[in-house]
C-alpha cells in the first residue's frame, strides 16, 4: 500500500469526492487514516461527511458520535447546521444533541484561544576558543507558518531540516481556531501582529543573525507573512511560499516595492495541479513582474495542493 502524508490523504480523498465517488472516497480515507500523522478530528470529519453523502446515514451518525462523544472533538456549529453534506443528518435528534455539545465546546475554545509558538533548535553549541563557558553563537531564524485548518504539529516536518543548518526554527500557531486542533489565518492583520510579536520575543531572548531571518509559509499562511513584510512590521532577508493563497494580492500591489527596496529574496513553489492556489501564485508573480521585483518560481509537475517530495532540497537550496 502506498505511503501517504496527511495532506496527500486529504487531497486524494477530495479528488474522489469531487467526482462523486463517495463510497470509494470513504473507503480510501478509512483504510489509510491510521497510517498518517495529522489531525484526527479532520479525518473523522471527512469520514462522517462522506459517509453521509454516500447514503450511509447510520455509519455517518456512528462516526459523528464517536468523534464528539468519545474522542472529545468539536466542530463549528455553523458548519454543522449549514453544510450540504450533512443535510440528511440534521433531523436526527442525537445529531442535534451532539451539535449543541460542539457549540458549547466551540465557545470555550474560542474564548481561551491564544497564539502559540514552538521553537526547535540544534542541541549542540560550538565552544569558542575552548572556553569553559560557550560564547553565544549567532543563529539564523526561520519562521514557518502553517496553512488553514492546520497546526504546528502538521507544519513541523516540512520545515525541520533548517535546524541542522544553524537556524532556529520557529513555528507559530494562529489563535484563530476553526475546530478541534485546526487553526486558520482568516484575520490576516491579527495573524501578522501575532507573527511580529513572536519574532520580537525571539530576538529579545536569542542571539540571532539579523541578516539571516527567513519566513516560510504554506497556503493561507502566506497571507499574514507577506502582509507583515509589506507593512514593514518585520525585517526579513527572504521568504519561501509553498502554494501561497493570496486573494488580496492586487489590493496589496502598491506595497510590493518594499521587496525591491530591501532586496528581499522571493521564492515561490506551486503544483501544476493545485486547483486551490495556482491561480493565486500566478497573480502574485504577475505583480512581481510588473514591478520588476526579482523572484524565483518553481512549478512542480503532477503536484496538487501540497509540498513537493523534493521540498527538503528546495528548502536548503533556498537557504
Amino acid at each position: 500500500m502506498e505511503t501517504l502524508t496527511y495532506t496527500q490523504l486529504l487531497n486524494q480523498t477530495l479528488d474522489l469526492y469531487m467526482i462523486g465517488h463517495y463510497t470509494e472516497a470513504y473507503e480510501f480515507i478509512t483504510e489509510r487514516s491510521s497510517q498518517v500523522s495529522g489531525n484526527q478530528a479532520q479525518i473523522y470529519n471527512f469520514r462522517y461527511s462522506i459517509a453521509c453523502q454516500a447514503g450511509l446515514f447510520d455509519l455517518a451518525m456512528t462516526l459523528f458520535e464517536e468523534a464528539v462523544a468519545q474522542q472529545g472533538f468539536w466542530y463549528s456549529y455553523h458548519y454543522l447546521t449549514t453544510d450540504d453534506d450533512l443535510i440528511a443528518l440534521r433531523q436526527n435528534l442525537r445529531f442535534k444533541e451532539l451539535a449543541e455539545i460542539c457549540k458549547k465546546r466551540e465557545q470555550v475554545a474560542k474564548q481561551n484561544a491564544v497564539p502559540i509558538l514552538k521553537i526547535l533548535q540544534a542541541k549542540s553549541l560550538e565552544i569558542e576558543g575552548g572556553r569553559e563557558n560557550p560564547a553565544p553563537i549567532k543563529s539564523g531564524l526561520f519562521v514557518a507558518l502553517h496553512g488553514n485548518q492546520e497546526n504546528v504539529e502538521i507544519a513541523e516536518p516540512y520545515w525541520s531540516a533548517v535546524v541542522d543548518h544553524n537556524y532556529i526554527l520557529a513555528l507559530p500557531q494562529s489563535s484563530q481556531i476553526e475546530f478541534s486542533d485546526a487553526y486558520d489565518w482568516d484575520d490576516i492583520e491579527k495573524g501578522a501582529h501575532e507573527l511580529k510579536s513572536h519574532i520580537d520575543t525571539i530576538l529579545s531572548a536569542q542571539t540571532i543573525d539579523l541578516d539571516r531571518i527567513m519566513i516560510g509559509a504554506f497556503s493561507a499562511g502566506a497571507g499574514p507573512a507577506l502582509y507583515a513584510i509589506l507593512k514593514d512590521m518585520i525585517q526579513v532577508a527572504g521568504f519561501i511560499f509553498v502554494a501561497p493563497w493570496l486573494p488580496e494580492i492586487e489590493e496589496w500591489a502598491p506595497m510590493l516595492e518594499i521587496l525591491k527596496t530591501k532586496a528581499i529574496k522571493c521564492h515561490i513553489l506551486c503544483g501544476e495541479q493545485d486547483e486551490d492556489c495556482l491561480e493565486s501564485s500566478q497573480a502574485f508573480i504577475k505583480q512581481l513582474k510588473k514591478k520588476q521585483i526579482p523572484y524565483t518560481f518553481e512549478l512542480v509537475d503532477s503536484l496538487d495542493h501540497d509540498f513537493p517530495k523534493s521540498f527538503n532540497k528546495d528548502l536548503l537550496k533556498f537557504l
